[in-house]
């Protein structure tokens, strides 16, 4: 029987099939085993050992697919940005202003809707620098048909502010000679403006809770308050109506009537004419709580109309 091989020659024999694994160390302590060690060997078998591929974490950049159809769809989203940009621009200068907040009774029911608000400071004037300022905007306004200017009138107290004046004070400043008692009948909220209509058509509207004490004060009063506040609703110079003489100039001469009663709209007024018997100047009571004066009829129609929309008056 031959002989079975010895166990250390198996032994070598498996140790020559497995290949030990190559390191730093190994090669190092080979190289040193030599008879002729170096640094430059050293170096030399730290350079064969295999490396593993370092992780890409960078991606090259691409070159699209196609170039063309890249730079088209840049320039068009360029084009779309600055057409956004241009189309907020365009709305936030263009869009329409809203409104100015009307002026509102002593309930904060609106007087009368508006469009434009203005403000005229009427600190240290007199009554003649007071009228003077007041047709003064009345002439340079600029309204659209139909549209309505509100004016707002202010003195300044002692401490500098700005302080808004009421009826009455509004009355005493524009007629100093209007009853007081008929002042007093009002309240103090009020609105003063223009409407464009036929130029630029002045108004004012007066709130009172005494009928009976407004009514029968203005219409004593009347003529004093057309003589000097009539400029600022009548262009014409000499206010028509108003004699040299002095019972003509105080209305009293029923022969030279200043005020006549005319029905406009199904509503009593007060009305002055001119030599061409046209209307200049009116004032009414559409309902017991409410004073219109404006400029004639057509005016007064379009008044009534607006105080009919804000439900000042029925």
């Amino acid at each position: 029987m031959p002989e079975s091989p010895q166990p250390e020659n198996n032994q070598e024999r498996r140790s020559e099939q497995i290949k030990p694994l190559r390191t730093l160390e190994g090669d190092v302590a080979e190289v040193l085993g030599q008879e002729k060690t170096s640094a430059t060997q050293i170096i030399a078998a730290e350079s064969e050992r295999p490396r593993e591929e370092s992780v890409r974490t960078v991606l090259e950049p691409t070159e699209p697919a196609n170039p063309a159809s890249a730079k088209i769809l840049g320039i068009v989203s360029i084009i779309i940005v600055l057409a956004g940009i241009v189309g907020f621009g365009a709305y936030w200068f263009l869009k329409p202003a809203v409104p100015p907040a009307p002026p509102v009774t002593s309930t904060g029911q609106p007087i009368i809707g508006i469009d434009v608000e203005k403000t005229i400071d009427l600190t240290g004037l007199t009554y003649k620098q007071s009228l003077d300022a007041i047709t003064r905007e009345r002439d340079a306004a600029t309204l659209r048909v139909n549209a309505t200017e509100a004016v707002a009138f202010t003195k300044r107290d002692a401490a500098g502010t700005a302080v808004q004046l009421t009826a009455p004070e509004f009355l005493s400043t524009i007629s100093p000679s209007i009853p007081g008692s008929f002042a007093r009948a009002l309240e103090k909220e009020f609105a003063f403006g223009l409407i464009g209509f036929d130029g630029n058509q002045p108004f004012l509207i007066l709130r009172t809770s005494s009928f009976e004490n407004a009514y029968g004060e203005l219409l004593r009063g009347e003529v004093d308050f057309y003589r000097e506040a009539g400029s600022l609703f009548v262009l014409e110079n000499p206010l028509p109506g108003i004699s040299t003489s002095t019972s003509a100039y105080y209305g009293t001469d029923p022969n030279t009537q200043v005020f006549h009663d005319v029905v406009i709209k199904n509503i009593d007024t007060r009305a002055v004419k001119n030599k061409r018997g046209e209307i200049v100047f009116l004032y009414a009571f559409p309902d017991q709580a409410t004073i219109v004066m404006t400029t004639n009829q057509k005016t007064f129609g379009e008044i009534i109309d607006k105080l009919k929309r804000s439900r000042l008056i029925q």
